[in-house]
């Protein structure tokens, strides 16, 4: 992807949450930007990666 189509955005969250979000992202081998991506994209129904996001979805609900 182009770097001029992408925005970047700072979210606050709390602590928990992004050592969750980290540790999940080393054990699928990701950043955490992509895992967060793939989150976000399967919330709006637009999976980048069908097999993973879907167990994602699973183990975080």
């Amino acid at each position: 992807m182009n770097s001029s189509k992408r925005n970047q955005t700072t979210l606050r969250i709390p602590k928990e949450l992004d050592e969750k979000l980290t540790n999940k992202a080393k054990e699928l081998g990701v950043s955490k930007n992509a895992y967060i991506l793939m989150l976000i994209t399967n919330f709006y129904d637009k999976p980048l990666f069908n097999k993973e996001t879907e167990l994602i979805q699973k183990e975080v609900v």
